[in-house]
């Protein structure tokens, strides 16, 4: 979570790095993500921001994709080492 007026090099490193289309976040930081989201340098379009907690979960997938052929789903995790 972005800390309110401080700066983080690290998280703009890693946003301008990885270019996400979706940032997940909970409803309690949406607008501090948001904020933080919105304040880079606009050279990639700014990803969609995905309040998990507010997710219908039992909801039906209704996505229409069917069996087509889709790249798998990537998981990027970014440590000190």
């Amino acid at each position: 979570v972005p800390q309110g007026g401080a700066s983080d090099e690290r998280v703009d490193s890693v946003l301008r790095d990885a270019s996400p289309i979706a940032v997940l976040t909970t409803s309690p930081v949406i607008d501090d993500v948001a904020r933080r989201v919105s304040a880079q340098d606009g050279a990639s379009p700014a990803p969609a921001i995905v309040e998990i907690d507010r997710l219908n979960l039992d909801a039906r997938n209704r996505s229409g994709a069917g069996d087509a052929d889709h790249p798998a789903t990537a998981y990027l995790q970014y440590t000190s080492g």
